[in-house]
C-alpha cells in the first residue's frame, strides 16, 4: 500500500470515529471584554466566547466571564443556506 494511501485510509477512519470537523470561514467578535477587565479577572474566572450565530460559516460570537472550569462558550448549530451554493460571476 502507497504512502497516499494509507493516509487517506487513515484520514477517512478519523473521520469515521471523530466526525467531520467544519472550520469557519469569518469570525466576528462582538462584545468583546474590555482589555482593563481583562487584567482583573478573579482567580478561577476565564473568558469565553459564545456563538451567537453560524450561518453559511460566518459566525457571530460575544465574550463573556465565567467562573465554571467546564465552560468553553456556547455554540449554535450551523445553518445552511442556499446561497453557498451560488458562485456570482461579473461580466459578458
Amino acid at each position: 500500500m502507497s504512502v497516499r494511501a494509507s493516509l487517506i485510509r487513515r484520514l477517512a477512519l478519523l473521520e469515521r470515529r471523530c466526525g467531520r470537523m467544519e472550520v469557519p470561514k469569518f469570525i466576528l467578535i462582538c462584545n468583546r471584554i474590555e482589555p482593563e477587565r481583562r487584567c482583573l479577572l478573579a482567580p478561577g474566572e476565564h473568558i469565553v466566547t459564545d456563538w451567537l450565530s453560524d450561518v453559511d460559516g460566518l459566525v457571530v460570537g460575544s465574550e463573556r466571564i465565567t467562573s465554571e472550569p467546564d465552560d468553553h462558550g456556547k455554540q449554535c448549530d450551523p445553518v445552511i443556506t442556499w446561497s453557498h451554493a451560488i458562485s456570482w460571476f461579473g461580466g459578458p
